[in-house]
């Protein structure tokens, strides 16, 4: 998004406080939660979340515990036709774990144990991710993931990208707009 400012000689008449504050809020809040996000939460949390919609639509009398009905739901509501494609017998199976499902066959006791073995860790995952409280989830939005989703960064990349971008819109827009609007441009963009 390009914004004309009428600065294109990128000077500024103040020093950019409020800029140099987000980077460095983002800079902490980003070396405090790495570690979170890198350990593979959010994969893990993906590839339970994928399990749990394989052996719901394949299996549709297992009871599912917890936050994985309602997730299970979810997805039969919002994306119909990726839940008729999952329910569907002449499809490919998508990885080992399915193919260890596909052997296990019609053994309802198994399927109920892995049922419940992967719910229980689904509810675990979702409860303490990082990403899960604190990024916003468009599917369960809470009022303050609309701020600390600002905050989050995936990987050094992503990190390093964004900030270089706000130093170099921010210097501009902070001087020309102002810190209050340019403050609140800032979180309603992000």
């Amino acid at each position: 998004m390009i914004i004309a400012t009428g600065h294109q000689g990128l000077a500024a008449r103040r020093w950019p406080v409020i800029t140099i504050s987000l980077i460095a809020v983002n800079v902490v809040v980003f070396l405090l939660t790495i570690s979170g996000i890198e350990s593979g939460e959010a994969g893990q949390l993906s590839q339970d979340r994928l399990h749990i919609r394989l052996l719901a639509a394949r299996h549709p009398d297992l009871t599912i515990a917890g936050d994985a009905q309602q997730m299970v739901e979810d997805f039969k509501k919002n994306e119909p036709e990726a839940w008729a494609h999952a329910q569907s017998q002449h499809r490919d199976v998508i990885d080992a774990w399915e193919a260890r499902m596909e052997f296990i066959g019609e053994n309802t006791e198994k399927l109920q144990q892995e049922m419940d073995s992967l719910a229980a860790e689904y509810s675990t995952l979702t409860h303490d991710s990082m990403v899960m409280q604190y990024g916003f989830v468009p599917v369960h939005p809470a009022a303050l993931s609309y701020i600390t989703a600002n905050f989050l960064h995936a990987g050094w990349i992503h990190l390093i990208g964004n900030m270089w971008m706000l130093w170099l819109a921010g210097l501009v827009l902070e001087d020309k707009w102002g810190r209050v609007i340019y403050t609140i441009f800032y979180f309603a963009a992000g």
